[in-house]
């Protein structure tokens, strides 16, 4: 980094860092690094399928960056608590009632976490001055980019990809019903339109009018297994490239779903139908590794 100005070293230097700074492109990587250190020290092991869960002994550590979420027993979680109050300053918010702008909703009668963005939702609504819109029941119209005339380019002032981003961050945590819509919408990040703008209001529009449904973990009516669903629609935009949907569901509870673009043009449906069926089986086996 350059010599702070009131520090003067005469000529061309740079200083060396010694540490990780705030907001350094590699600060992050030092972070869990020194974390991952830190806690195998206290007896945790970093999962090999995923770096940001730890588990010690029946405890599980969801980390992100600083925002570590503990699952257990109580007292083993009481345990972990300490192990992590003697290697850094915490602060301990008790029960977790939201993590990541996502509400915690336990029903220990039926045994369910119940997850939602209802707030979250609301805040968006309100920040994009949406809040007296009028509900829709579908999140799109039904027609693809290519089907409709495409307008004039929008002025860089409409808060096009912070919209997207926010209805990606719902899409992509409790959501799924958005999903395909927003992905749509994030494939014209560079080049977005009068007619994008509509359909990001509208995905606003749909969430307005549900935005107290919800996604729920665990169900001791379902069965203990684990169950893939998978499809793909063949070469249904302009480019040519099908789509690929997978769902995997655990004790009847959906834990994975995505919809993204295939990477190359099949030449047919069925290759098409291959593809997202290896897709589903990649994430099945991540699933069972864990």
């Amino acid at each position: 980094v350059e010599p702070p100005e009131a520090y003067n070293v005469g000529g061309d230097y740079v200083c060396k860092l010694r540490k990780g700074l705030y907001d350094l492109k590699q600060s992050a990587k030092t972070w869990h690094d020194q974390l991952t250190k830190d806690l195998e020290k206290k007896g945790f092991q970093e999962l090999k399928k995923d770096p940001c869960i730890y588990t010690k002994s029946g405890v599980i550590l969801l980390v992100y960056v600083d925002d570590i979420l503990i699952l257990g027993k109580e007292a083993d979680v009481d345990k972990a608590k300490t192990n992590l109050a003697e290697l850094y300053e915490i602060k301990d918010l008790a029960e977790a009632r939201f993590y990541l702008g996502i509400e915690i909703i336990r029903g220990r009668r039926t045994r369910q976490i119940v997850l939602s963005q209802q707030r979250y939702i609301q805040q968006v609504v309100r920040r994009f001055g949406m809040k007296e819109c009028k509900p829709v029941k579908t999140s799109a119209q039904g027609k693809s980019r290519c089907e409709t005339t495409i307008p004039a380019t929008m002025p860089e002032e409409v808060q096009y990809r912070e919209l997207v981003g926010c209805l990606m961050f719902i899409a992509t945590r409790t959501r799924p019903d958005i999903l395909c819509a927003v992905r749509s919408l994030s494939a014209h990040l560079h080049d977005y339109t009068a007619e994008d703008w509509r359909a990001a209001k509208r995905v606003l529009r749909y969430l307005k009018g549900t935005e107290d449904a919800t996604l729920s973990l665990g169900d001791e009516t379902k069965p203990e297994k684990i169950e893939v669903y998978t499809d793909a629609s063949w070469a249904d935009s302009e480019n040519r490239r099908s789509m690929t949907g997978v769902c995997v569901y655990l004790h009847g509870a959906l834990v994975i779903y995505y919809s993204r673009r295939q990477k190359s043009v099949k030449t047919s449906s069925s290759e098409a139908e291959y593809v997202a069926v290896a897709e589903g089986f990649k994430s099945l086996r991540r699933l069972q590794q864990l």
